[in-house]
């Protein structure tokens, strides 16, 4: 994805960070459901051209890994024919 304002990103990018931070500090490690607002929420900026690709990788890692079936992959790649994604 093409980062329409990288200065922008960088702003997000320390915003972001801050609240990530902020969050596993106060809960040790982040609960399941925060976890899966935050990578639904930087996978948004991503797509919108808010969060260059490195900078949404350094925020993804600070996240705790999901556990596969990642539902938010199957929201950005959903493909109603796809076979990989039928039950």
């Amino acid at each position: 994805m093409f980062v329409k304002d990288l200065a922008k990103s960088e702003r997000i990018l320390k915003n972001v960070r801050f609240r990530i931070q902020e969050q596993i500090s106060y809960f040790g490690s982040l609960p399941e459901r925060h976890t899966l607002a935050w990578a639904g929420y930087l996978a948004a900026l991503h797509e919108e051209g808010l969060l260059d690709y490195p900078h949404y990788i350094e925020l993804t890692n600070l996240l705790p890994e999901i556990p596969e079936p990642n539902p938010i992959a199957d929201v950005f790649i959903f493909e109603p024919d796809n076979p990989l994604l039928r039950k």
